[in-house]
């Protein structure tokens, strides 16, 4: 700290030219410059009267004028006014600048400002009031503490403010209880008539009637369309009702809203399975599968032209088994035209409509695993169609997989015959040919032999059943595997061809070796022209088959992978299969052999479409399940693990039972 005081030339730059405060900066060329030209006053800054610092405050204040806000500056301070003592030896000054400048940390000085009558700032003042009346205290005067006087003194207050005089009214028509009308009536200022005054609805009242009510079956269908969690849900119940003049959510509606998220609860149960590995694992499934299927259609008041789908997938780290429910006799595709949060808005074949009746986390795709889930669900003697990938396909006839000799679940087709079609496999012969396996000593090096079936079918089915019947062809997969297929072998004869999914800005999914998902497909055989474009300017010949392929392929796609089915799909499918064979070094794979003989085959037969027995909704439950899992998740080995995934699913599947 300095041991000296400090001269008249360091305290001029300690106070603030405009405000005679402490300064917090010294004034710089450029500064002074601005500050002439913003106060438009011509200043002497290298006369011993001026101070040459300025505050932060002026400084803003200066800045907001230059800008082009309108802000009131402080008149200047009359320098010439200030007396200096002429210079001696010593150097002691007590000037009003070496005064203000010598203060401690931000002292003040009060100042008088020579300031004319048109520019002087009205001091601000405080003045004691009653806190009855709101009058002014003081001495000689009067004091008339009444109702009549505290009204007329909060009005002189408050018109100072319009805001706040509007925010005050605001408040005042928001409280008061309407008339059944809608109409408020206040008091006016000096008596008289009351003042009628009809504000309008709140947006939270205009979306009810008067005497509309929300249940709790409601508040489940609000939740299905938005996500919510049950808290999330209770606390928007709880908004609505604060939001409107009377409570229109049922009463006790978060004790029914718990009860009515366990009305599944008796139908479900955990068991404790040994999987192919030999480690032990929890299952949560449904006690009886027709029990619940019956349940399940009399809460949704299902007729009795319906299709029951179940479908079986693992992923998103958990092997499901799904139930949907699909009616016949209305077009499950066309939604519906205007969207209400409260009322159903789903299709049958969507996934906001499948239920999870057996769950078991990081379980295996194998026969074994399979065989036991379906067991503890009791399945075996129920009439249903299964809705599954290729791969689960095969596991349920109990072939091997799509890498044998005889990989098609559908046909006894060898793998280099699968240009032309086989003898459609029935449950008759699936246990024939694993009968004759076993007998000839199970050796799976022969399995080829007997077909590729080296276990018995995990349904018993009446022996004439086609497995065709009881597994349809998946669209999905089926789809997706086409696409990718022709996609890579179109790349290996024109490698530009990747300049068609850049223009898509489409990419290809890590996993399963890297692949194109479902949307990513549709949106390539829907922008074939592009690719077309891009060949004919590369004067890539070679790849006009290709397109040639993919354009009958998204034919196929249209007419046969929907809901509406084509009636030329004989003529559009038989028109693939030559534009593709066409193709010169492209392998027929299992995937692309059901298309070209096993989609015609169920089409014929049933006379639909395959989107009403696709597999979508099972792929889709792995995020929606997901979702929901995460408000209950615990891990595998954490003592409440089991009640908890029982719970998740309780809830999970009455929220989907709408």
């Amino acid at each position: 700290m300095p041991n000296t005081a400090k001269n008249h030339q360091e305290c001029r730059k300690s106070v603030c030219f405009l405000c005679f405060s402490k300064s917090q900066r010294k004034l710089t060329s450029n500064l002074k410059e601005r500050c002439q030209i913003i106060l438009k006053e011509k200043i002497n800054f290298n006369d011993d009267k001026v101070p040459l610092g300025i505050c932060e405050k002026c400084r803003s204040c200066l800045r907001r004028k230059e800008s082009g806000e309108d802000i009131t500056l402080p008149s200047l301070y009359k320098f010439e006014t200030i007396k200096l003592r002429p210079e001696t030896r010593d150097s002691h000054c007590n000037c009003l600048i070496c005064s203000i400048g010598k203060l401690r940390h931000n002292g003040q000085m009060k100042i008088e400002f020579a300031l004319s009558s048109a520019t002087r700032t009205p001091s601000l003042t405080v003045e004691k009031r009653c806190s009855d009346c709101f009058s002014i205290i003081g001495r000689g005067l009067p004091h008339n503490c009444t109702k009549g006087t505290l009204r007329n003194n909060l009005v002189a207050v408050v018109t100072k403010d319009p805001l706040a005089s509007e925010r005050i009214a605001a408040l005042v028509v928001s409280n008061k209880a309407p008339s059944p009308h809608g109409t408020v009536r206040l008091s006016q200022l000096y008596g008289g008539r009351m003042l009628p005054v009809t504000p309008s609805s709140s947006s939270a009242r205009q979306l009810f009637s008067s005497n509309s009510s929300i249940s709790v079956k409601d508040l489940a269908k609000v939740q299905a369309n938005t996500g919510l969690s049950n808290n999330g849900i209770k606390r928007l119940a709880a908004t609505i009702n604060q939001s409107t003049s009377q409570q229109i959510v049922e009463k006790n509606y978060a004790i029914k809203f718990d009860k009515f998220s366990k009305q599944l609860v008796h139908h479900f149960t955990s068991s404790l399975i040994q999987d192919h590995a030999g480690c032990v694992r929890t299952v949560i499934h449904c006690k009886n599968f027709h029990e619940l299927k019956n349940e399940i259609i009399a809460m949704r008041s299902t007729s009795k032209n319906h299709i029951v789908k179940v479908g079986i997938d693992g992923g998103g780290g958990f092997l499901k088994v799904t139930l949907g429910i699909i009616e016949l006799n209305h077009e499950p595709c066309i939604p519906p035209a205007k969207i209400n949060c409260t009322i159903k808005v789903f299709k049958d074949t969507g996934v906001k409509q499948q239920l999870v009746i057996a769950v078991c986390e990081e379980l295996q795709e194998s026969y074994t695993n399979v065989l036991q889930v379906f067991e503890l669900i009791k399945l075996k003697d129920q009439e249903f169609v299964m809705s599954c990938d290729l791969k689960l396909a095969n596991i349920i006839c109990g072939l091997q997989a799509h890498s044998s000799a005889h990989p098609c679940t559908w046909c006894e087709s060898g793998s280099k015959e699968l240009v032309n079609q086989g003898k459609l496999r029935t449950f008759e012969s699936l246990e024939k040919n694993v009968s004759l396996f076993k007998s000839a000593g199970s050796n799976i090096r022969k399995a080829r032999d007997y077909k590729n079936v080296v276990h018995s079918p995990i349904f018993k089915l009446p022996g004439d059943t086609l497995v065709l019947n009881f597994l349809p062809p998946m669209e999905l997969h089926l789809f997706i595997r086409v696409v990718n297929h022709l996609f890579a072998a179109l790349l290996k004869v024109f490698p530009r061809v990747t300049l068609w999914t850049d223009a898509l800005h489409i990419k290809q999914q890590p996993y399963h070796g890297g692949h194109f998902a479902g949307n990513e497909s549709r949106k390539l055989l829907h922008n074939i022209d592009i690719l077309q474009s891009i060949a004919e300017k590369h004067s890539c010949y070679a790849a006009i088959p290709f397109i040639d392929a993919f354009r009958k392929f998204n034919a196929v796609v249209s007419g046969c992978f929907g809901c509406n089915l084509n009636p030329n799909y004989p003529q559009i499918i038989e028109a693939f299969r030559v534009s593709y064979l066409a193709l010169q070094n492209v392998s027929v794979t299992p995937k692309v052999h059901a298309v070209f003989f096993h989609v015609k085959d169920f089409i014929d037969r049933y006379g639909q479409a395959l989107g009403l027995y696709s597999e979508q909704a099972t792929e889709a439950m792995h995020h929606n399940f997901q979702i929901h899992w995460q408000r209950y998740k615990r891990p595998n080995h954490h003592p409440e693990y089991s009640k908890k995934l029982q719970c998740c699913i309780v809830d999970f599947n009455t929220k989907h039972c709408l």
